[in-house]
């Protein structure tokens, strides 16, 4: 591995249009489920629902998609969010296969790792549910700021840290509040640089904090764009930083190679991976490029004047692998690859290489990243990846269970979201537009036998955990 070294480089992230396909699954005949729920208005502060399952009826009327539904098994936490934010449900289902339903009057909401508090928007303030006693109060309370809902519990769950205003006008600062005592405090209070992005806050690194952060700068139509970035636009608007959870030691990490990809730290905490292929070493301060050809992936990725072209790292659940996205070498279009490194053999391959679909397809390769979803099984045997892709004259979302081999094992046509393993490694859910009912609904993938079902929640709600 080598050093960083500077380079600039010219890069954009086109935008992206979305097209809701319908897909379907060639086995053997299936039925389709339309799910139904009621709703009712909520009165003060609600307590815990105790209550079964929710109600599925198929319907006739549908084409058939997939077979019979699941009823949600222990451990899954799901949650919908109406189009009035005076009515929201999240649904635990407890060991012994009961549902505990909390009612909220928010959106985005946020939950505390230990499970006893979820955070919420609600009128541009963000509130605190109680989820064992259903108590709702507001921990943010300006008028001249909408927080933004990108905020994240403190590791021990004593804590919310959010993006909020110094001056109740911009919102430019990065602040924790104490859940016991209501106590806000500006970690950064910085009148030259903004913070945004992106936080982090893990239990491998409790006493750091991880963002972006950036100088506040006019955008001049028809400039020349500049900076090494591999962000929207070109421009170097965020660059990873850090703080301690005390206030002190704000440190700009890279103020060279901007980011627009959420960076992933390493299971152990000890490394941080951000775009343009590089690992940072939190405890010696070491910078080191992640390049294909030291792993001997062969073709690497494009080596422009700005750099090496990988984005999007997401760590293996051991932290012994490593994936990163990137475009392939010597292409006359922009195909992307995903490249998986094996950090302890130095060896790697490419898994899986796609034509994306964009906004512009006039674009050079070097300025084009679609949006993708990857998430690993935690027993590491399993890659599932929602990807955007250019297929027959027209884009598609497309989900693919991949194998450590390269193998695709499933690939599914659709618009497809939210993927979530179970903590056994023996589901995967996810959700898909159904195009008939105009409804998200949530499919379950059984990785033993990969039978497809509808997994029996109520239409356009989603999972948002799954403990063992």
């Amino acid at each position: 591995m080598n050093n960083v070294k500077v380079a600039n480089k010219v890069s954009r992230r086109a935008g992206l249009i979305f097209l809701f396909i319908a897909f379907c699954v060639a086995c053997q005949p299936q039925h389709a489920i339309q799910i139904s729920t009621t709703t009712s208005p909520v009165i003060g502060n609600p307590a815990i629902i105790e209550t079964s399952p929710p109600s599925v009826t198929a319907s006739a009327t549908e084409s058939l998609l997939y077979g019979a539904h699941l009823l949600p098994q222990s451990g899954l936490i799901y949650n919908l969010e109406s189009e009035s934010t005076s009515y929201q449900k999240l649904w635990r289902i407890t060991k012994n296969k009961g549902t505990i339903v909390t009612v909220y009057n928010g959106s985005n909401l946020h939950l505390s790792s230990d499970l006893q508090y979820g955070a919420y928007l609600s009128n541009g303030d963000i509130w605190l549910l109680e989820l064992n006693t259903g108590m709702q109060s507001n921990l943010t309370n300006t008028p001249g700021c909408s927080e933004s809902s990108n905020y994240e519990w403190s590791p021990d769950s004593k804590k919310l840290l959010y993006f909020g205003c110094s001056n109740e006008e911009k919102m430019d600062d990065l602040y924790t509040i104490e859940i016991s005592t209501r106590q806000i405090h500006n970690l950064t209070n910085t009148t030259d640089r903004y913070e945004n992005l992106f936080i982090q806050w893990r239990g491998t690194q409790p006493n750091t904090i991880f963002f972006g952060s950036g100088i506040p700068e006019k955008t001049t139509l028809g400039a020349p764009l500049s900076g090494q970035c591999h962000t929207f636009l070109g421009k170097c608007l965020y660059f990873l930083s850090s703080i301690q959870t005390d206030g002190t030691s704000y440190t700009i990490i890279d103020n060279v190679s901007g980011i627009q990809f959420q960076p992933a730290l390493s299971p152990d905490g000890k490394t941080l991976a951000y775009d343009g292929g590089i690992l940072y070493d939190i405890e010696t301060g070491i910078f080191q490029i992640n390049n294909p050809s030291d792993f001997g992936i062969a073709p690497s990725v494009i080596v422009n004047d700005d750099g090496l072209e990988l984005v999007h790292p997401v760590w293996s659940p051991s932290g012994n692998q490593i994936i990163w996205l990137g475009h392939t070498a010597n292409e006359t279009y922009s195909q992307t690859a995903i490249y998986l490194f094996d950090l302890t053999s130095r060896t790697g391959k490419i898994l899986h290489r796609y034509d994306p679909y964009y906004y512009s397809l006039t674009l050079p390769p070097w300025q084009r990243w679609s949006d993708i979803e990857i998430s690993w099984s935690p027993d590491e045997k399993y890659l599932a990846i929602i990807s955007d892709e250019f297929l027959q004259n027209r884009g598609s979302l497309i989900l693919r269970v991949i194998d450590n081999q390269g193998n695709v094992v499933q690939k599914h046509e659709g618009s497809f979201n939210n993927l979530v393993w179970s903590p056994d490694s023996k589901f995967l859910t996810f959700g898909y537009f159904e195009q008939k009912s105009r409804n998200l609904i949530t499919l379950i993938l059984n990785v033993e036998n990969w039978q497809l079902n509808a997994l029996d929640i109520p239409a356009n709600s989603k999972v948002v955990k799954w403990v063992a």
